[in-house]
């Protein structure tokens, strides 16, 4: 609403030395004009001036002036320019208006708004309840898996009333936008072991191991018999000793979209190594076989 609209007018009756006018909502205004054109507040009711002039009889200075004062009020109905709030659009760049989205592109929103009668006065964006902007345009979208929402308060800028007459001009409007994070991987590296060989002291034989995961694998660690032998996929023999002995595989996958984002995974598995001809030590008096 404009608050020049519509101009009071006095014309004074004789010669004034000054004028003091006190208009409701807007203030106090000072004039030496004897034409004096003031200002109408925007008050959809009504507007009331009081206007006091003081004549030039200043003989015994200021004590000696005469004044008069009027009031008038003018009953108008004026009508609000702008009715209308602002409109708000929220869109995700992959999803449009709502979907599932994943930790490792999750995306973000536009946020824009027009008010074609009184322009955007303020803007109040927040993500899952925490502010986060005060400005139109773009918005990441957390990575974290769950739900995801953003908000956006917007004012116009139809600021017409004057605040101590407690009207309030502004029209506010509300959007929100929801959207779903899912994890990417939700599962640890797969370990293949495998063994080939007779198990016993002369072919133990040897184990091979391969690892892999849709995000690819950041490490791994190979141990037998819990010392640590290699940190890659391949061929690992068995010990001769005989026995029981343990290979144990750890990996790790690349899926670091976040902290505490990647999976492990821990597979073991054991051969027993056996004497391939126990009855050997009785023929040579006990004496270890000689191996070839």
């Amino acid at each position: 609403m404009n608050k020049d609209i519509v101009l009071q007018t006095f014309q004074l009756t004789k010669k004034f030395k000054n004028i003091t006018a006190v208009i409701e909502g807007l203030g106090t205004f000072y004039s030496i004009s004897p034409s004096v054109y003031f200002p109408v507040c925007a008050h959809p009711l009504h507007n009331q001036i009081e206007v006091t002039a003081y004549n030039n009889d200043m003989d015994r200075g200021y004590k000696d002036q005469e004044s008069s004062t009027i009031t008038a009020t003018d009953d108008l109905i004026l009508t609000d320019d702008d009715t209308t709030p602002p409109s708000i659009s929220i869109t995700h760049n992959k999803l449009g208006n709502f979907g599932v989205g994943y930790d490792n592109d999750p995306g973000y929103w536009t946020v824009s708004a027009v008010d074609p009668e009184s322009g955007i006065g303020s803007i109040n964006v927040q993500i899952d309840g925490i502010y986060a902007g005060s400005y139109l345009g773009v918005y990441n979208v957390p990575n974290t898996p769950g739900d995801h929402h953003i908000s956006a308060i917007i004012a116009n800028g139809d600021n017409d009333y004057p605040a101590d007459l407690g009207v309030i001009d502004i029209e506010v409007s509300l959007a929100t936008h929801w959207i779903t994070i899912q994890d990417d991987d939700t599962i640890p590296p797969y370990i293949n072991i495998y063994h080939y060989g007779g198990a016993t002291d002369f072919d133990p034989g040897y184990w091979t191991v391969s690892t892999s995961d849709v995000s690819g694998i950041s490490s791994m660690s190979v141990y037998i018999d819990d010392i640590l032998v290699g940190t890659a996929d391949g061929t690992y023999y068995v010990p001769d000793a005989l026995g029981l002995h343990t290979i144990r595989v750890v990996a790790t996958d690349a899926d670091n979209d976040r902290l505490g984002d990647s999976l492990t995974r821990i597979v073991s598995t054991s051969v027993t190594v056996v004497d391939d001809d126990p009855n050997m030590l009785g023929l040579f008096g006990g004496l270890s076989p000689i191996r070839m």
